[in-house]
């Protein structure tokens, strides 16, 4: 379990995974600390369902290779690392998604509050609530479902072309419309925030949901195109 390993041991085995020299012993370590997030994940997914009656989309923790991908990739350690384990809730749009992460920091006390809205990272736009558990971060994702359509979208494109998809990398064609696909959704949203629920107002957004998503599937078949594409240019060179 986490609380097995000393502060000390976190810090020296995430050095080690982060510098590339770790140990199969190591890879032993970092599974218990994994397993260890396990029942403060099972405690606030029971306090999730109870307090908005939602079946959270869960992830009790972090594979190994995530983990440690994550630690090469970014200037972080091992113990700062938030989201170990966490879930994810999809709720239909912005309105809702407020209600919810208001709920979410009203019942988990010292919640923080990550909106990523406001500061998206790489076009992913969500509200991310880490919550404390037995001294352990649980991160919980708020997405509106056509936020997690993005997102859904980019892990699909990163699967098939390129992982750098996800952290602002990959072909630039696909980038670049990933990214104006991603404020296309926060206009839409703050519409819908604005607009009075009249038939016309409703019917706009109703268009501009379903014009979001043709245009998700477009870059999915981009990203489908440029992987035949390598395909054929990599058995000509052989």
């Amino acid at each position: 379990m986490a609380e097995a390993l000393t502060k000390s041991q976190i810090e020296k085995l995430g050095r080690r995974l982060k510098a590339g020299i770790e140990t199969p012993d190591d890879l032993r370590l970092l599974a218990l600390f994994r397993q260890g997030f396990r029942s403060a994940y099972a405690a606030v997914d029971a306090g999730i369902r109870r307090v908005t009656g939602m079946m959270p989309t869960a992830r009790p923790e972090k594979t190994g290779y995530s983990i440690v991908a994550k630690l090469r990739r970014q200037s972080t350690t091992l113990a700062q690392i938030q989201d170990i384990a966490g879930c994810r809730l999809v709720v239909s749009d912005r309105n809702e998604q407020d209600s919810v992460v208001a709920t979410l920091a009203s019942e988990f006390s010292g919640a923080r509050i990550i909106d990523r809205r406001v500061s998206p990272s790489h076009g992913y736009r969500a509200v991310h609530v880490v919550v404390s558990e037995a001294g352990l971060p649980i991160e919980i994702q708020v997405r509106t479902l056509l936020q997690d359509q993005w997102a859904q979208c980019v892990e699909r494109v990163a699967f098939t072309v390129d992982p750098a998809v996800k952290y602002g990398g990959g072909p630039n064609d696909i980038r670049d419309r990933l990214l104006q696909i991603s404020s296309q959704i926060a206009e839409v949203e703050a519409q819908e925030r604005r607009d009075c629920r009249d038939t016309v107002s409703t019917v706009r957004r109703q268009v501009a949901k379903a014009n979001v998503r043709i245009q998700l599937e477009t870059v999915a078949i981009m990203a489908q195109a440029i992987k035949a594409e390598m395909a054929a240019t990599a058995r000509g060179s052989t």
